[in-house]
């Protein structure tokens, strides 16, 4: 997919008008922003997000659709700042730490 100005802002297939396998986002100077997985339209196993100057930014994995399992975030210089867990998309309370 592109913008009115001709550049790329996600790329990855549609099978019966659902996202499916491996989809890229991009942020507008081409660099990488997202990636993950979708079955059916629902996000699935691990998604990364990314800093413009291509340091990851963040980890979350989805099962069906839902937030399960680790997430964390990182600032830019690649410290945690945030660290938690998710069950069938739901935060656990315990979990999160900053």
């Amino acid at each position: 997919m592109f913008d009115d100005n001709g550049n790329i802002i996600s790329k990855g297939i549609y099978e019966n008008d659902k996202k499916n396998g491996k989809w890229t986002y991009f942020y507008p100077d081409g660099s990488i922003m997202q990636t993950g997985e979708y079955e059916d339209d629902k996000p699935v196993a691990q998604w990364l997000w990314y800093y413009q100057n291509g340091k990851l930014l963040r980890e979350e994995n989805y099962i069906d659709g839902l937030r399960n399992g680790l997430m964390y975030e990182l600032d830019i210089q690649g410290d945690t700042i945030v660290k938690g867990s998710f069950a069938d998309g739901l935060k656990m309370a315990n979990g999160f730490t900053k």
